[in-house]
């Protein structure tokens, strides 16, 4: 039985170096943009870890104004606003449409699963010109929590009304891929660029260099 494909979002399907022009003309070098998603991702992990849910556009404004901390820079609110606000209109990687439209023409039934808020995925995705390829959007809102606890993976299951090994997960996250297996799902890591599996977790089903390659792969099961 084919898997019902859930994906990532941010940097899996959309291509955060959108954002470089506003992190330098607001700190004044577009490496802070990696410092800053850095710090996003390990906010959320605590978050997680402590059993304290913030909202992750929270997560992601706290985290502009620890970098700025972190270097001596101040902000004023149109920074946060131009940054934040690019993150609905990020432009999906080159290879995510052909992908994509080859799972569809396979057959295969998809949903995105993101940390975003659902009216930014939602935008998020409508920009990149995916959702109608896409049979819904979750958010982990939802859930109550952050990426990768369990409770956001039961969560998808029951709203896409799936069994947990019939999901397979399609990220270019391995802590992502790793909670979703812990949660009973198949997993397909995209590595890109500057993306390597962690040693210290299970290894995933699928690995492809983007989601094209993944998708050929699933094509032919």
């Amino acid at each position: 039985m084919r898997p019902y494909l859930v994906f990532d979002v941010n940097e899996t399907l959309l291509d955060l170096s959108a954002l470089d022009p506003h992190f330098q003309a607001y700190f004044g070098d577009k490496r802070f943009r990696k410092d800053w998603f850095n710090q996003v991702l390990q906010s959320a992990f605590s978050s997680t870890i402590l059993g304290s849910y913030h909202n992750f556009g929270l997560v992601a404004r706290s985290a502009l104004t620890m970098v700025a901390n972190q270097n001596d820079i101040s902000l004023e609110q149109d920074a946060y606003t131009s940054i934040l606000g690019q993150m609905r209109q990020l432009p999906a990687h080159p290879d995510v449409l052909p992908g994509i439209i080859r799972l569809k023409e396979a057959g295969f039934q998809m949903s995105a699963l993101t940390n975003s808020p659902y009216e930014v995925a939602k935008d998020q995705i409508d920009h990149a010109g995916l959702s109608e390829y896409m049979d819904s959007v979750l958010s982990v809102d939802a859930s109550m929590a952050l990426k990768p606890a369990r409770a956001v993976y039961a969560y998808a299951s029951q709203a896409l009304d799936q069994e947990a090994h019939n999901l397979c997960l399609i990220a270019a996250h391995p802590w992502d891929i790793a909670g979703a297996m812990r949660s009973g799902w198949q997993g397909a890591f995209i590595t890109r660029h500057d993306k390597a599996w962690n040693p210290l977790f299970e290894e995933p089903s699928y690995h492809g260099i983007d989601l094209l390659d993944i998708a050929i792969q699933l094509s032919e099961l």
